[in-house]
Parts: C-alpha cells; sequence; structure tokens
C-alpha cells in the first residue's frame, strides 16, 4: 500500500506522541524520499525518540534516506531493531547508515538482506 507524504507526516507525529507505540512496520509501503523526509520532519525527528523497532523492508531507500536514518540512529539510542530488507540500498548509503551504527549502543538488529 502506498502511503502518501502527508499521511506520513501524521502518522510521524502519532507515533513521537503515542507512549505504548515501540514497533513500527511500514514494510512494502513504496515509500518515497520525499515520504522518509516528513517523518523526519516531525518535531524534528521525535518521530523516532521512543520506537525499538523499525521495518522498512521492502521499500526504496536512497543515499540521502539512508543519511537521514545515519542521523537519527547518532540521535536517538533507543532502536534495537531495524530491517532495510531489499531496499536497494546502495554502498554510499550503508555508509551512511554505519555511521550511525558506530554511535549507538542500543541496537541489536540490522537486517541488510538483498540489497546492492
Amino acid at each position: 500500500t502506498r502511503i502518501n507524504p502527508f499521511d506520513l507526516y501524521v502518522l510521524g507525529y502519532c507515533i513521537a506522541n503515542s507512549s505504548t507505540l515501540w514497533s513500527v512496520d511500514l514494510s512494502n509501503c513504496d515509500l518515497t524520499d520525499e515520504c522518509m523526509r516528513m517523518l523526519f520532519m516531525v518535531e524534528d525527528g521525535k518521530a523516532f525518540h521512543h520506537i525499538t523497532s523499525l521495518d522498512l523492508a521492502g521499500n526504496t531507500i536512497t543515499t540521502l534516506t539512508a543519511s537521514l536514518f545515519g542521523m537519527m540512529l547518532k540521535k536517538y539510542n533507543t532502536l534495537k531493531k531495524l530491517r532495510f530488507v531489499g531496499c536497494g540500498l546502495q554502498p554510499e548509503g550503508l555508509e551512511e547508515v554505519i555511521k550511525g551504527v558506530q554511535v549507538n549502543t542500543k541496537l541489536e538488529t540490522l537486517d541488510l538482506l538483498l540489497n546492492t
């Protein structure tokens, strides 16, 4: 199911202000770079401040989006599981994610299966 950028912004706001939501599965939602940027625009990335599991499998993760996730991993130390399965992640994008992983002490699982 494709989610448009505005809907994702609203969803990000709901995630950021939820006290009970810890796991977010947005796999195979055909998210665009614009959608991903909308998530990071919510209260300066606060949509991820308490999330422990994020699944983005099957979405295209460009180098731009990967750098946003790298920054998020540096800023918020709560994420334990991040799935980028089959996201077409290129080496440059992977480098950006790794920069965040090097700083993040809570991440237990980083699934990069089926990427270029």
